[in-house]
């Protein structure tokens, strides 16, 4: 039941930590920074601004009380913000330890619109700490294999998923050399010369892949071209 300012009763919550439902000045509020920056852009807003425009913003977000920010609807504060919605409804979480926070923001954004992997892997280098489970053992390689600038690049430029490391090991094995130094090798190649999302295909797919094509190409320091008529398909199979 509501109070007088709109707020809900309190609810235990966590170790040391409670919650209610709060109408909240929307000026107030912050964007979780790490939050993928995409999410919350106009063009991947606007669908979203159209129906909160028609019937408002119908599901809570969800926030911490004492830094005020949105730890779930991020495209909700966004859409409201633009639309000039002065107050919107939501959980506010007050006392919560940063583990506390990390687990209920991947909790909540395992829902509805899931995190895809890429997003995943943008949140953890944000900041938002290992909650994702494999992706984050995929995210702990990557920063222990790339430099600062190449990580940044991969995931910020590339939008590269957490299958990367999947891909790169198989695609060692395809030309016989699955060692750490050249799955990295494989996976600077691939993002370079915009091979990615192709050797993601030819992979999962099992399609098989021209291994001397692989090999040339990685060494060459150039990218995969479509194999001649004359050329000899080699299919490899995936182990």
């Amino acid at each position: 039941m509501a109070n007088g300012n709109g707020h809900g009763e309190w609810e235990k919550f966590g170790e040391n930590g409670k919650r209610r439902i709060e109408l909240l000045k929307t000026h107030t509020l912050k964007f979780l920074g790490y939050n993928p920056k995409g999410r919350t852009e106009k063009g991947a807003i606007a669908v979203l601004v159209e129906d909160v425009a028609q019937k408002g913003v119908l599901q809570l977000i969800h926030v911490d009380g004492d830094t005020r920010e949105a730890l779930d609807g991020n495209r909700r504060l966004s859409a409201a913000n633009e639309l000039g919605i002065p107050e919107i409804r939501g959980w506010v979480y007050y006392g919560l330890s940063k583990a506390e926070k990390r687990k209920l923001y991947a909790d909540l954004n395992e829902t509805a619109r899931r995190f895809s992997g890429p997003e995943k892997l943008e949140a953890e280098y944000r900041g938002a700490g290992p909650v994702f489970g494999p992706t984050s053992r995929v995210f702990a390689w990557m920063k222990e294999t790339f430099s600062d600038q190449e990580l940044k690049d991969l995931i910020l430029v590339h939008h590269v998923g957490p299958d990367i490391r999947c891909l790169s090991r198989r695609a060692g094995k395809y030309i016989g050399d699955a060692s750490e130094e050249k799955q990295r090798e494989i996976v600077l190649w691939m993002t370079k010369h915009n091979q990615y999302a192709a050797l993601k295909r030819a992979i999962h797919k099992h399609v098989g892949i021209n291994a001397e094509r692989i090999i040339r190409a990685i060494d060459g320091d150039r990218p995969i071209h479509k194999k001649k008529k004359d050329d000899k398909v080699v299919k490899t199979p995936v182990r």
